[in-house]
Formats: structure tokens, C-alpha cells, sequence
């Protein structure tokens, strides 16, 4: 059925169902069955690519010193609003593309390590 009163755009690279950057929210909607109560981001220097990596810290404990409680979205994932001083200490690659952007768009979501059942780490990336 077509909705003739409107221009519907269709992005076929784009799914919702996958972890991405929300550019409206300024947030990554992150998919994840860990049961998180808050979450912190943290950077760290790779030294292979000599760039700044991205990673979000999900814990199980909203009593985490300095850890941001985790907000739902409506799609059942993980609302984490990213800071400006996060964006601004990540490679020019990741900084520009999460700034810049104009619609939203899928990230790649790899896990990394879960410590002693207290929190849980991912990598977040764009490629």
C-alpha cells in the first residue's frame, strides 16, 4: 500500500533491529540481552591504528561512582547519550562521522570482556 501524500524514504543500509547512532538523540540505541542498571563510556589509544577507540562499560550496579543510570529507548535497547568531551577525544574518523551525521546510521558492536559479572565491555565502531 503507497501513501500517496507523502514522500516515503526508504534506506535499504539502515535496520533498526542492529545497534546504531541515533543522530536526533545523540545517542548509540545499543542491543544487548546484559541486564545493565547504568553505563560510562571509556577511550583508549590503540596503538596498531594510533587512533582513539570507543568503548561503552555496562554495569549491573546503578551505584557505580559516576556511572550515567541507563535509559530505555522505545525499540527495547539501551539509550547512551554520548558527551561532547567523549566525541572530542575520539579519532578524527569517529569524531567527524558522529558528528556530521545527518540521519542515523548502524554501528558495529563487538564485545570484549565481561569482569566478574559487575559490568561488561563492547567496542563500539563504525566500519
Amino acid at each position: 500500500m503507497e501513501i500517496l501524500d507523502y514522500n516515503v524514504i526508504k534506506n535499504n543500509n539502515f535496520d533498526r533491529t542492529k545497534s546504531y547512532f541515533s543522530c536526533y538523540y545523540k545517542s548509540i540505541i545499543l542491543f544487548t540481552d546484559y541486564d545493565a542498571k547504568s553505563y560510562n563510556f571509556a577511550v583508549r589509544y590503540n596503538d596498531e591504528t594510533k587512533s582513539n577507540e570507543l568503548y561503552v562499560i555496562l554495569y549491573n550496579d546503578d551505584k557505580v561512582n559516576n556511572s550515567i543510570p541507563v535509559v530505555r529507548d522505545a525499540n527495547t535497547g539501551f539509550k547512551l547519550y554520548i558527551p561532547n568531551r567523549v566525541i572530542r577525544l575520539l579519532d578524527t574518523r569517529l569524531r567527524n562521522t558522529f558528528v556530521m551525521s545527518k540521519d542515523d546510521f548502524n554501528i558495529n558492536v563487538k564485545f570484549v570482556e565481561e569482569r566478574n559479572s559487575f559490568c561488561i565491555i563492547y567496542h563500539i565502531d563504525i566500519d
